[in-house]
């Protein structure tokens, strides 16, 4: 493995892999989400407002997963998509005749 992997301006060694691998060991049930959670909560990764950085973690942990370094769990559900189940739109019908006359004559 290289000695640092570098992911959003942080810095990772040997170490924090195993760190991880042991967050994923210890907690076999656990869903990626949960993994993530409990990872930032371990490292204290959290954004200004207090906030979990758990979307990041995740995206941290799969890239090591899709690496090969760590084995992630299986997924338990699929990633939600809030624009795929959104109703469409109704057709707004407009006027389309085009206008005859001067502005003038047409704002008064």
């Amino acid at each position: 493995m290289d000695p640092a992997i570098k992911y959003r301006g942080k810095t990772f060694n040997d170490d924090d892999i195993s760190f991880i691998k042991g967050l994923i060991a210890e907690n076999p049930e656990s869903s990626r989400f949960a993994l993530s959670k409990m990872l930032c909560r371990e490292w204290n990764w959290v954004q200004p407002n207090g906030a979990l950085k758990d979307v990041v973690c995740r995206g941290f942990m799969l890239q090591l997963h899709r690496a090969g370094q760590i084995q992630l769990p299986e997924r338990k559900r699929p990633p939600l998509n809030p624009f795929g189940k959104r109703k469409k739109p109704e057709v707004v019908h407009i006027q389309q005749k085009p206008l005859l006359g001067s502005l003038k004559s047409i704002i008064t």
